[in-house]
Protein backbone atom coordinates (compact mmCIF):
# COMPACT_ATOMS: atom_id res chain seq x y z
CA UNK A 1 0.00 0.00 0.00
CA UNK A 2 2.75 2.41 0.83
CA UNK A 3 5.10 1.73 -2.28
CA UNK A 4 1.67 2.47 -4.14
CA UNK A 5 1.30 5.77 -2.68
CA UNK A 6 4.74 6.33 -3.11
CA UNK A 7 4.66 5.11 -6.83
CA UNK A 8 1.50 7.85 -7.29
CA UNK A 9 3.22 10.18 -5.72
CA UNK A 10 6.15 9.67 -8.16
CA UNK A 11 4.00 9.93 -11.20
CA UNK A 12 2.54 13.26 -9.90
CA UNK A 13 5.87 14.75 -9.36
CA UNK A 14 6.60 13.68 -12.60
CA UNK A 15 3.37 15.37 -14.52
CA UNK A 16 3.68 18.62 -12.10
CA UNK A 17 7.12 19.10 -13.84
CA UNK A 18 5.79 18.03 -17.46
CA UNK A 19 3.23 20.92 -17.16
CA UNK A 20 5.82 23.58 -15.58
CA UNK A 21 8.09 23.22 -18.41
CA UNK A 22 5.02 23.43 -21.18
CA UNK A 23 3.73 26.47 -18.97
CA UNK A 24 7.43 27.77 -19.20
CA UNK A 25 7.68 27.41 -22.95
CA UNK A 26 4.19 29.11 -23.82
CA UNK A 27 5.20 31.45 -21.59
CA UNK A 28 8.57 32.38 -23.91
CA UNK A 29 7.77 31.04 -27.22
CA UNK A 30 5.28 32.34 -29.77
CA UNK A 31 3.04 29.31 -30.45
CA UNK A 32 2.71 29.19 -34.57
CA UNK A 33 6.50 29.45 -35.14
CA UNK A 34 7.88 28.04 -32.01
CA UNK A 35 10.50 31.29 -31.85
CA UNK A 36 10.89 33.36 -28.62
CA UNK A 37 8.17 35.93 -28.30
CA UNK A 38 8.40 39.56 -27.95
CA UNK A 39 8.67 39.53 -24.35
CA UNK A 40 11.46 36.57 -24.35
CA UNK A 41 13.28 38.03 -26.61
CA UNK A 42 13.55 41.55 -24.66
CA UNK A 43 14.81 40.12 -21.63
CA UNK A 44 17.52 37.49 -23.51
CA UNK A 45 18.88 41.02 -25.08
CA UNK A 46 18.70 42.96 -21.89
CA UNK A 47 20.65 40.07 -20.21
CA UNK A 48 22.97 39.71 -23.29
CA UNK A 49 23.60 43.62 -22.77
CA UNK A 50 24.52 43.08 -19.08
CA UNK A 51 26.99 40.23 -19.86
CA UNK A 52 28.53 42.10 -22.88
CA UNK A 53 29.76 45.20 -20.95
CA UNK A 54 32.67 42.69 -19.79
CA UNK A 55 33.50 42.52 -23.98
CA UNK A 56 35.88 44.89 -25.33
CA UNK A 57 36.07 43.77 -28.69
CA UNK A 58 33.06 41.70 -29.49
CA UNK A 59 30.62 43.19 -31.58
CA UNK A 60 26.32 41.66 -32.29
CA UNK A 61 23.96 43.06 -34.25
CA UNK A 62 19.84 43.14 -34.02
CA UNK A 63 18.10 42.35 -36.97
CA UNK A 64 14.82 43.40 -37.73
CA UNK A 65 12.67 41.71 -40.57
CA UNK A 66 9.61 42.40 -41.60
CA UNK A 67 7.93 40.84 -44.66
CA UNK A 68 7.06 43.20 -47.35
CA UNK A 69 3.06 43.70 -48.02
CA UNK A 70 2.20 40.31 -45.74
CA UNK A 71 -1.47 41.46 -45.95
CA UNK A 72 -1.79 41.06 -49.45
CA UNK A 73 -0.68 37.67 -49.05
CA UNK A 74 -3.13 36.57 -46.14
CA UNK A 75 -5.86 38.05 -48.37
CA UNK A 76 -5.00 36.78 -51.61
CA UNK A 77 -4.06 33.27 -50.07
CA UNK A 78 -5.95 33.25 -47.01
CA UNK A 79 -4.70 32.66 -43.56
CA UNK A 80 -3.24 29.25 -43.60
CA UNK A 81 -0.63 30.15 -46.29
CA UNK A 82 0.12 33.18 -44.53
CA UNK A 83 0.77 31.00 -42.14
CA UNK A 84 2.54 28.75 -43.27
CA UNK A 85 4.74 31.67 -44.93
CA UNK A 86 5.69 33.00 -41.35
CA UNK A 87 6.65 29.35 -40.61
CA UNK A 88 8.60 28.81 -43.23
CA UNK A 89 10.26 32.30 -42.51
CA UNK A 90 10.88 31.08 -38.91
CA UNK A 91 12.86 28.04 -40.69
CA UNK A 92 15.00 30.02 -42.97
CA UNK A 93 15.97 32.09 -39.81
CA UNK A 94 16.58 29.28 -37.90
CA UNK A 95 19.05 27.46 -40.71
CA UNK A 96 20.96 30.60 -41.37
CA UNK A 97 21.88 32.21 -38.07
CA UNK A 98 23.80 29.75 -35.58
CA UNK A 99 22.71 28.26 -32.27
CA UNK A 100 23.73 30.94 -30.57
CA UNK A 101 21.87 33.34 -32.34
CA UNK A 102 18.18 34.62 -30.26
CA UNK A 103 15.57 34.71 -32.90
CA UNK A 104 11.56 35.63 -32.15
CA UNK A 105 8.60 35.97 -33.74
CA UNK A 106 8.66 40.15 -32.39
CA UNK A 107 4.47 40.21 -33.66
CA UNK A 108 2.72 39.55 -36.86
CA UNK A 109 5.27 39.75 -39.86
CA UNK A 110 7.93 41.03 -37.85
CA UNK A 111 10.94 38.86 -36.54
CA UNK A 112 13.73 39.80 -35.07
CA UNK A 113 17.46 38.41 -34.66
CA UNK A 114 20.22 38.85 -31.86
CA UNK A 115 23.68 37.79 -33.35
CA UNK A 116 26.75 37.88 -31.10
CA UNK A 117 29.81 37.80 -32.18
CA UNK A 118 30.06 38.58 -35.94
CA UNK A 119 31.43 40.91 -38.17
CA UNK A 120 29.81 43.92 -40.28
CA UNK A 121 30.38 42.00 -43.49
CA UNK A 122 28.98 38.79 -42.12
CA UNK A 123 25.44 40.10 -40.62
CA UNK A 124 25.07 42.02 -44.38
CA UNK A 125 25.89 38.76 -45.81
CA UNK A 126 23.26 36.76 -43.77
CA UNK A 127 20.62 39.39 -44.15
CA UNK A 128 21.29 39.74 -48.02
CA UNK A 129 20.60 35.44 -47.93
CA UNK A 130 17.38 35.63 -45.31
CA UNK A 131 15.79 37.98 -48.72
CA UNK A 132 17.01 35.90 -50.83
CA UNK A 133 15.86 32.63 -49.19
CA UNK A 134 12.47 34.54 -48.57
CA UNK A 135 12.09 34.39 -52.49
CA UNK A 136 12.01 31.08 -53.05
CA UNK A 137 9.06 29.78 -50.39
CA UNK A 138 7.10 27.35 -51.39
CA UNK A 139 3.16 27.12 -50.60
CA UNK A 140 1.25 24.23 -49.02
CA UNK A 141 0.40 22.08 -52.12
CA UNK A 142 3.83 22.93 -53.76
CA UNK A 143 2.76 26.18 -55.26
CA UNK A 144 5.66 28.75 -55.47
CA UNK A 145 5.04 32.31 -53.90
CA UNK A 146 7.34 35.19 -53.93
CA UNK A 147 8.34 36.42 -50.57
CA UNK A 148 10.13 39.91 -50.21
CA UNK A 149 11.61 41.33 -46.94
CA UNK A 150 13.07 44.09 -45.35
CA UNK A 151 15.64 43.94 -43.03
CA UNK A 152 16.97 46.81 -40.75
CA UNK A 153 20.26 46.28 -38.93
CA UNK A 154 21.70 47.83 -36.09
CA UNK A 155 25.24 47.18 -34.46
CA UNK A 156 25.86 46.78 -30.82
CA UNK A 157 29.46 47.80 -30.81
CA UNK A 158 32.05 47.68 -28.05
CA UNK A 159 31.75 50.23 -25.26
CA UNK A 160 28.61 51.48 -26.09
CA UNK A 161 27.67 51.15 -22.53
CA UNK A 162 24.71 53.96 -22.24
CA UNK A 163 22.45 51.80 -25.06
CA UNK A 164 19.70 49.61 -24.22
CA UNK A 165 17.20 47.17 -25.76
CA UNK A 166 14.79 49.89 -27.04
CA UNK A 167 18.01 52.45 -28.11
CA UNK A 168 18.88 49.40 -30.41
CA UNK A 169 15.23 48.50 -31.12
CA UNK A 170 14.98 52.00 -32.17
CA UNK A 171 17.95 52.01 -34.73
CA UNK A 172 17.11 48.65 -36.35
CA UNK A 173 13.65 49.95 -36.65
CA UNK A 174 14.94 53.13 -38.65
CA UNK A 175 17.36 50.83 -40.68
CA UNK A 176 14.05 48.81 -41.43
CA UNK A 177 11.78 52.14 -42.80
CA UNK A 178 14.95 52.94 -44.64
CA UNK A 179 15.66 49.45 -46.69
CA UNK A 180 11.22 49.83 -47.31
CA UNK A 181 12.14 53.42 -48.35
CA UNK A 182 14.66 52.03 -50.94
CA UNK A 183 12.81 49.72 -52.72
CA UNK A 184 12.21 46.80 -50.13
CA UNK A 185 13.23 42.96 -50.75
CA UNK A 186 16.57 44.44 -48.84
CA UNK A 187 18.38 45.53 -46.12
CA UNK A 188 19.81 48.84 -44.59
CA UNK A 189 22.13 49.46 -41.55
CA UNK A 190 22.22 52.11 -38.78
CA UNK A 191 26.01 53.31 -37.93
CA UNK A 192 27.21 55.76 -36.47
CA UNK A 193 23.76 57.79 -35.83
CA UNK A 194 22.47 57.73 -39.11
CA UNK A 195 21.11 54.65 -41.50
CA UNK A 196 23.09 53.50 -44.33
Amino acid sequence: MENEALEKMYKLEKELEMLKRELRQYKERDILTGLYNRMAFQKKMEDYLKGKRQFKTQTAALLMLDIDNFKQINDALGHMQGDHVLQKTADILRSTFDTEAVIARFGGDEFTVLAAACSKQAVCSLAQSLCDQLNHICLNGGAACFVAASVGIAFLCPGDSAADFYTYYKQADQALYKAKKKGKNTYAMYCNGKTA
